[in-house]
């Protein structure tokens, strides 16, 4: 069928396909503008490959006009482009966030610098990234492990005691900013710090259960003050008893530890490093130079009473 021959309904049908394609195409072009490349692949590409099939299909029908033939080129040329510009812009994968740092409890494999943070400075993030309860709940076995391996349970106590009511008046600031808020308006950030404290992390604060979230708050927060004094008085029990030998320093400093150490390579003949021991490796070695001052003792007893 040549072109001379078509009917004048072929023809407007023709004419109508060819300026609806262009104008859908002058459409997609407009969006890959705006948009991402995305837009490319969802819109451009099926419009080309649409394009091509009604082009193929007057091919084979032998409807060869110029209009036709520039619009077959047209679109191959414009699937090139894209193609290329595809490929020259290849979307870098984005950064895979980085890998949050477990809290390690194992004293076996935490180095003793990172006690001596905890125990001098306060600072619990050296134990790994997680939640105030989480990190307090880790150092609170930490300490325990390691008073378990030096033998010296009554340090191991006052530690515990100590590191309770810092928490507790850590807690008590946070728990208060956020609720004197709440009493007076909503703040979507105070309901954050509230509920990322553990035992309020179920109430929702929404204008229903309100009133009744920060009533809950103050019976709670009562009880935990009880708990609170009576750490407090156990901890004043522990640092005015009577015997000098139950009396122990609130807060360390770091010198006291490597004297320890100095102290140890002095009875043992060895060569201790502050820097390259674990936690574990240190309460071992604070047991073995405790004992060592209790032989040392009971020799210079001996020797006062003759050998007895």
């Amino acid at each position: 069928m040549q072109p001379n021959n078509l009917t004048k309904k072929e023809k407007r049908q023709a004419a109508v396909v060819f300026i609806a394609l262009l104008l859908f195409i002058g459409l997609c072009l407009f969006f890959c503008l705006i948009f991402s490349i995305k837009v490319v692949l969802i819109w451009v590409l099926p419009v080309i490959i649409v394009a091509e099939y009604i082009a193929q299909v007057w091919m084979y029908r032998k409807i060869r006009t110029p209009l036709v033939d520039k619009i077959y080129s047209f679109l191959l040329r414009l699937y090139s482009k894209i193609s290329a510009k595809f490929k020259s812009k290849v979307v870098a994968p984005e950064p895979a966030a980085p890998a949050k740092t477990p809290i390690k409890t194992d004293i076996s494999k935490i180095m003793l610098s990172k006690w001596i943070d905890v125990m001098v400075d306060g600072n619990l993030s050296v134990l790994g990234e997680g939640s105030k309860d989480e990190l307090d709940a880790a150092w609170s076995e930490i300490v325990s492990d390691f008073y378990k391996v030096s033998g010296d349970s009554e340090v191991g106590e006052h530690t515990k005691l100590t590191g309770k009511i810092r928490s507790y008046a850590q807690r008590i600031e946070q728990i208060n900013f956020n609720y004197n808020i709440l009493k007076m308006r909503r703040s979507a950030a105070a309901m954050r710090g509230l509920q990322s404290i553990k035992d309020y992390a179920h109430l929702k604060f929404t204008n229903e259960t309100l009133a009744d979230d920060l009533k809950y708050i103050d019976r709670f927060e009562r009880s935990k003050k009880l708990e609170y004094e009576r750490w407090e008085m156990e901890l004043k029990q522990l640092e005015t008893d009577s015997n000098p030998n139950k009396k122990k320093n609130l807060k360390p400093k770091r010198e006291y530890y490597h004297e320890q150490v100095m102290n140890m390579n002095k009875a043992e003949g060895s060569q201790y490093r502050v820097d390259k021991l674990t936690v574990m490796d240190y309460a071992l070695l604070e047991k073995r130079l405790r004992n060592y001052y209790k032989a040392q003792e009971e020799q210079i007893r001996k020797m006062k009473h003759g050998g007895r």
